[in-house]
């Protein structure tokens, strides 16, 4: 009973790795945290020190966040992001609605991103407005995905990742 708000991202870090070829597998790193949402959250220190001490804090990070229903992707970029997310948005050929948003870093603030600098977000959910909700999320009720949604995002992260030089 946690399919949209933690199983799908899992799931779908194990689909990327076996698409790629072994070369590619060896330049790409999943981190799979809990404990990250802000107020009091350790995970994204704790991710900050493990990749200074990696020497790779200069990574880019992309984080699967919620991901699996809804009308609307979203993709949430920084300033560092931006033109990685433009590129994504490219190699999508998904049919839910792809919808980037570039924030601050003060955009980050009270998401699983904060802290993260070079981070982005791609989740999903319903539009309301400008507010992005994800139906189900912590609840009994979070048993189903969308598999066309699930394979869009799948596909266009394997293709990014094969075409990054």
């Amino acid at each position: 009973k946690n399919r949209v708000n933690n199983t799908n991202a899992i799931v779908m870090a194990l689909d990327i790795a076996n698409a790629l070829p072994a070369n590619r597998r060896k330049e790409v790193m999943f981190i799979f945290s809990d404990g990250n949402k802000p107020a009091g959250g350790v995970a994204n220190p704790a991710i900050m020190n493990y990749l200074t001490k990696a020497n790779k804090s200069s990574l880019q990070l992309i984080s699967l966040f919620c991901l699996g229903n809804g009308d609307t992707l979203q993709m949430m970029s920084d300033r560092s992001s931006k033109s990685i997310a433009k590129d994504l948005g490219k190699l999508y050929k998904g049919e839910t609605t792809l919808k980037t948003k570039h924030i601050g870093e003060e955009g980050k603030n009270n998401t699983v991103i904060e802290g993260l600098p070079k981070a982005m977000m791609i989740t999903s959910g319903n539009r309301e407005g400008e507010l992005l909700a994800v139906p189900n999320v912590a609840t009994s009720k979070d048993t189903t995905s969308d598999g066309g949604l699930l394979d869009g995002v799948c596909e266009m992260l394997v293709a990014y990742l094969q075409k990054k030089k």
